[in-house]
């Protein structure tokens, strides 16, 4: 509903910093020890943002993906990029 009224964006966006700063207060192992944490800001609200869009493009569909049609859809589409990085 969020979506087709256009809402989802905006309001991901408006919590967005809300949403990373509670996502960094999260334990994890590949964080502990490092000392500045605005890369991983970075990287989380990228991230965020695009699984944000990408759910208010499916959500605007009439008949949406699978969930294992997107999972394989990304999966090959990260694949065909390593593979041209990698002939370059």
């Amino acid at each position: 509903m969020l979506a087709k009224n256009d809402l989802l964006v905006p309001l991901l966006t408006r919590h967005i910093q809300t949403i990373v700063a509670l996502l960094l207060n999260v334990n994890v192992p590949w964080r502990k020890g490092s000392l500045n944490n605005q890369h991983y800001e970075y990287m989380l609200t990228y991230s965020i943002g695009g699984f944000g869009v990408l759910m208010d493009t499916l959500f605007k569909k009439r008949t949406p993906l699978s969930p294992d049609q997107i999972s394989k859809a990304l999966s090959r589409a990260l694949k065909e990029i390593a593979i041209q990085v990698d002939m370059k």
